[in-house]
């Protein structure tokens, strides 16, 4: 999350450089619109961290789609301890990473 909050922050002091009365008007929400930075921080983090988590999510469902299909291959894909337990979140692991880089897009 701590990333997610600078790469928040970076584009709301982009937003706020811009237009810095826009910017108020948009995000603040007090009377002297003093809040709008901590408004736009908050609100864009959580966007990324509900984006990461529909990522895992989809990854998920796709590993396990996988795994049913033939459980044999999936453990010689993906596992890399020696009883090859691991495979699953391996899967979930990469897949998520992919998920959440093609969002980012």
């Amino acid at each position: 999350m701590a990333t997610d909050t600078k790469n928040a922050a970076k584009e709301c002091k982009a937003a706020r450089a811009k237009d810095p009365d826009a910017f108020k008007t948009t995000w603040g929400t007090n009377v002297n619109k003093a809040n709008a930075f901590g408004k736009c921080v908050s609100s864009k983090a959580k966007e990324a961290v509900e984006q990461q988590q529909e990522a895992t999510l989809n990854a998920a469902q796709q590993c396990k789609a996988d795994r049913a299909k033939d459980p044999d291959a999936f453990k010689t894909t993906w596992g890399t301890n020696v009883n090859k337990a691991n495979a699953f979140g391996k899967c979930v692991s990469s897949k998520a990473k992919e998920n959440g880089d093609s969002q980012n897009d």
